[in-house]
């Protein structure tokens, strides 16, 4: 994890005199021990037993931080993305008292910044976490965003509750032990042009892109250049195939407004394509995709149809009977620009979570989370990892003021006990705040699709 800081002592200090100043006082900023924290649950689906609430304070657990997506002079009142796993000193000594949905936080020392963590508690259902705290636009822990005094009322040397800034909010449901037919299910894209003899997307005559490379983000290693003619991609097809591939290109149409990367999976009669949007700017694009280390063919167009217009040369991956190094791949993308659709993976296997507050698991990790429109948002299973049961759900984290949105999640599931691949692509219409629940996928269930 890159390391992080704590904010710096003038920053403290200059934190704390602004409580001072609120206060009648330094005497009173002494003698105040504690203030407590209200706030509202909200819960979608099945209600828990027991709601755990979590508070813990940035000071005692800056190595849960991650400062690296903070913003070049953002100095310290940028404090990055937490990860809910690595929090480790919870405020000691607090007691929560509830009036229906309704609770208040008691007994919470006086320090700077603080973020809540929500949990269900139940045995027999389970639920997303929450995490109060983080910017609802740029999804990090900022000193304007976390729970701090600032927000408190003081009249008289009197501390009132300090209010959260939104509601808790949880999503829970029993494991599913058989899946369902997903809603809206979508059927592939059909080419409108002659595929290749071994049923892969073909090369256009000329290309419309002037250059399209693919490289590895973290090293900057170039696997595959399709520029001047269609290649094959370098990176070996085993265990470690890279989690994420950064694909950049040029058109000569500096005009254009939209932009398309399309992905093969599998060859032949087997052969699935998904087409999906991506940001493109004076005619360049660059954007992290991930795959699942099986056969593949990368390409970029102009419009949403392999139709032989707009399109550029392809880059392949893998070889034609390659297995998938991964369990599990899921795409996530939306129809709204400038807004926040969050994947979410729960392995009802391990007993675990993984989304934007929990980015890595033993088993699996959310590969790109895209927060500001569009995606795509992956997550892949950790190679080796087989036979586990997963839940997967879509929240509509914010929409910025943008609106709803239609979501598209493709899942790819690869039982390795059979050697089948369940490959389906479903899509809902949703708006900010609520949940959807995409499927669920495990060793010897039937496809959701029926593929």
């Amino acid at each position: 994890m890159p390391s992080t800081k704590a904010p710096s002592t003038a920053s403290r200090r200059a934190a704390l005199g602004v409580v001072a100043l609120l206060l009648p006082g330094c005497g009173a900023l002494k003698g105040l021990a504690t203030f407590s924290v209200t706030g509202t649950l909200q819960v979608e689906g099945e209600t828990p037993a027991a709601t755990k609430l979590t508070l813990y304070s940035f000071t005692d657990n800056i190595s849960a931080f991650d400062t690296s997506p903070c913003t070049d002079g953002a100095g310290d009142t940028c404090f990055g993305k937490v990860d809910t796993e690595a929090l480790s000193k919870p405020v000691e000594g607090t007691t929560v008292e509830w009036d229906g949905a309704d609770f208040e936080i008691i007994d919470v020392p006086i320090d700077l910044y603080y973020i809540l963590v929500a949990e269900g508690d139940d045995a027999a259902i389970t639920c997303s976490r929450d995490v109060v705290g983080y910017d609802e636009t740029t999804k990090l822990v900022t000193a304007d965003s976390a729970i701090w005094l600032a927000a408190a009322d003081i009249t008289g040397g009197d501390l009132s509750a300090v209010p959260l800034q939104r509601d808790v909010q949880l999503a829970c449901s029993t494991p599913n032990t058989a899946p369902e037919d997903p809603e809206n299910t979508t059927p592939d894209e059909t080419p409108t042009v002659e595929p290749t003899a071994e049923g892969d997307i073909p090369s256009p005559t000329t290309s419309a892109w002037s250059a399209f490379t693919v490289v590895d983000p973290a090293t900057g290693t170039e696997w595959g250049d399709a520029s001047a003619a269609s290649a094959l991609a370098g990176p070996a097809c085993n265990e470690a195939f890279p989690s994420v591939l950064r694909v950049t290109g040029t058109t000569d149409d500096t005009a254009a407004t939209e932009a398309y990367i399309r992905v093969q999976f599998g060859s032949g009669d087997e052969a699935t394509f998904r087409t999906f949007p991506t940001p493109i700017s004076g005619g360049a694009i660059s954007q992290d995709i991930s795959l699942t280390g099986g056969y593949a063919v990368v390409q970029l167009d102009l419009n949403d149809a392999l139709d032989g217009v707009g399109e550029s040369y392809t880059i392949s991956f893998c070889e034609r009977d390659a297995a998938p190094a991964q369990e599990l791949l899921t795409i996530l993308t939306w129809d709204v620009d400038n807004s926040d659709v969050d994947t979410h993976i729960t392995n009802n296997t391990a007993g675990s979570e993984v989304a934007y507050y929990s980015l890595s698991q033993s088993w699996g990790d959310l590969d790109i989370d895209d927060t500001n429109g569009f995606g795509p948002e992956t997550f892949t299973s950790t190679a080796g990892t087989s036979g586990q049961l997963y839940e997967i759900k879509a929240h509509y984290y914010s929409d910025h003021g943008s609106g709803p949105t239609t979501a598209t999640m493709r899942v790819v599931y690869y039982d390795s006990a059979t050697g089948e691949t369940c490959d389906f692509t479903t899509s809902s219409t949703f708006s900010s705040g609520a949940w959807w629940d995409v499927a669920t996928v495990g060793p010897g269930m039937a496809c959701p699709a029926g593929r």
